[in-house]
């Protein structure tokens, strides 16, 4: 009995800190309860995860793909149609011609495998009547697949029968093999959970053999609370890297994509792991750094990337994993669960062939070369040269950089056309008034430039805004097989000057005297001198000149409906 009214004296007296107690308890275990881990969705079954396509042409609620006044055709016309797709899953599309009266003739039937990447697909038809418009439609339209169709074109043939076909050159396409695999550590029993601490970049150094990087696949789960929204922001970055067998130094960015934890499923691949295309021209046998920035997510022990791979140490010997915070690098044992994916180009006649390049024979002895970037990351593959500002933007769909009055920017092609031309046409449109205007420029050489004229249009709602449009033809009389083009920011001559005068006074000669002091960054601070005033007043003058920056904003440049078209002469 005694006992027991010691024990209730105890708990008598003690009744808070008992209550706070069970408060935090039950508080841990119902946050913990909210905390959610996605790994690999039950739907990868055999590891076949559902692909996500990304602006899909047809779908089980789309089932028709229109491409209107695509071509004007006539009776007994004989043409070439190509085109490239990509699909979900199996299906079968049909493919017709049409009238804006409905009228249809069918050209062919194609049965689409599923493909994480384009297909190309090459149509020889004659035409019966005066169509105009191209329409693709799903066979089966409730069968779920949805399917991306990019590069239609339509050219007409100079023959007068189906016979002449045979003795056509074939094609030539540019493709991209991004299956080559540059660099791999495969091994994903340990879980690092280094990226649940705030402002970190955490990845993987590594060594590159090959001259292009396209993709990386990483293998992690998502930890999260929860039905929280969550819009957290993250970057995964390539950049230089120096190692040897120690601790690395990492240096600037070479390219980098951003993500968010809602749209992170699009890049899942088929056995879980997920596939990031990110794109830069390398150096063989150098080191590079490959990782996740969380500096713009509001991370914690709730909320994080949960990053695979192993601690064994001899699973990979050309690198080691590395947290950088503080631009101060420090290494981790062990390695992540990654592979580095390199790139070939397709080749003919031991010339490279760009992914967007299309040569076709027009019959007659007469071709066509056909370049459009494909509205996807491996257009930058197709760059000769390029500053480090230069990237993909996918919401438009184009290669662009960024105009800075202090800094150069440019993305340079070079077009190997393989048979001769003497005529080029070159076309391209600012993608609307807000990006910067564009000065771009065609060389033989590579090393002497001339200007290509810009059709400059004012916005109509908004006069001081002007775009800048292309449609210039060069005419040679003597042929070529090789031109550079150079795209890069119209930079204005002369920087406006802009200066800010700020003037205040002490109270009166009773007040303590004023130290004002002024900052570019907050951090590093000049003291403004002070002058003696009447009657003994200090005044002082604070006069700041912004940075160029503040004048002339950073300003994306780059160029929707970009296409390079070449009249040959086939051998």
């Amino acid at each position: 009995m005694k006992k027991f009214n010691l024990l209730k004296k105890i708990v008598y007296k003690n009744i808070r800190y008992i209550f706070v107690f069970v408060f935090l308890l039950v508080t841990f275990l119902i946050n913990r309860s909210l905390i959610n881990v996605v790994a690999i969705p039950k739907t990868c079954v055999g590891e076949n995860c559902p692909q996500i396509i990304e602006n899909s042409s047809l779908s089980d609620k789309v089932p028709m793909y229109f491409v209107n006044d695509i071509f004007k055709s006539n009776q007994n016309e004989y043409y070439r149609l190509v085109f490239q797709e990509k699909s979900s899953m199996n299906t079968k599309i049909k493919i017709k011609i049409s009238t804006p009266t409905d009228e249809t003739q069918e050209i062919g039937t194609v049965e689409l495998k599923k493909s994480a990447k384009y297909n190309f697909h090459e149509f020889l038809f004659d035409s019966n009547g005066e169509y105009n418009d191209l329409v693709f439609k799903k066979e089966n339209k409730a069968d779920g697949a949805d399917v991306s169709i990019i590069g239609a074109q339509l050219s007409k043939l100079n023959i007068s029968s189906e016979k002449e076909f045979s003795s056509f050159i074939p094609t030539i396409k540019g493709d991209i093999d991004v299956t080559i695999i540059d660099q791999q550590q495969t091994e994903n029993s340990y879980q690092f959970t280094q990226l649940s601490d705030q402002k970190i970049t955490f990845g993987q150094v590594f060594k590159a053999t090959t001259d292009y990087i396209t993709g990386i696949t990483l293998d992690m789960d998502v930890v999260a609370q929860k039905n929280r929204k969550n819009k957290d922001k993250y970057r995964l970055e390539l950049r230089e890297a120096t190692f040897s067998g120690e601790v690395p130094e990492v240096q600037g960015s070479l390219s980098h994509i951003s993500f968010s934890i809602s749209d992170l499923e699009k890049y899942r691949q088929s056995d879980g792991k997920f596939k990031f295309p990110i794109f830069s021209k390398v150096e063989k046998g150098k080191h590079y750094f490959i990782g996740i920035n969380n500096i713009h997510a509001d991370v914690d022990k709730s909320n994080y990337l949960k990053i695979k791979g192993t601690l064994d140490f001899d699973k990979y010997t050309d690198g080691i994993a590395t947290t950088v915070t503080n631009k101060q690098a420090y290494t981790v044992d062990g390695h992540l669960y990654f592979i580095i994916q390199g790139s070939k180009f397709s080749e003919y006649n031991d010339t490279k062939i760009l992914t967007g390049e299309i040569i076709e024979d027009l019959g007659g002895k007469n071709g066509l070369f056909n370049y459009q970037p494909l509205k996807n990351g491996y257009a930058l593959d197709d760059l000769y040269s390029y500053t480090d500002d230069i990237s993909f933007d996918n919401a438009k769909s184009i290669v662009f950089g960024i105009a800075d009055p202090n800094k150069p920017s440019n993305f340079i092609y070079k077009f190997e056309t393989i048979f001769p031309s003497k005529k080029i046409m070159i076309s391209g449109q600012q993608p609307d008034a807000n990006w910067n205007q564009v000065k771009m420029s065609y060389s033989y050489d590579g090393l002497k430039w001339k200007e290509i004229p810009s059709i400059v249009k004012t916005d109509v709602l908004s006069p001081k805004y002007k775009t800048g449009d292309f449609n210039y033809t060069i005419a040679e009389t003597i042929p070529k097989k090789e031109i550079y083009i150079k795209i890069e920011p119209k930079i204005n001559d002369v920087v406006p000057e802009k200066k800010i005068m700020i003037s205040v006074q002490q109270s009166d000669a009773n007040w303590n005297q004023v130290k004002m002091s002024y900052s570019y960054d907050g951090l590093k601070w000049k003291e403004v001198t002070r002058e003696a005033g009447e009657l003994g007043f200090k005044e002082i003058h604070i006069k700041i000149e912004p940075k160029i920056n503040d004048v002339v904003p950073e300003k994306g440049y780059g160029l929707v409906n970009f296409k390079v078209e070449a009249e040959l002469k086939m051998n």
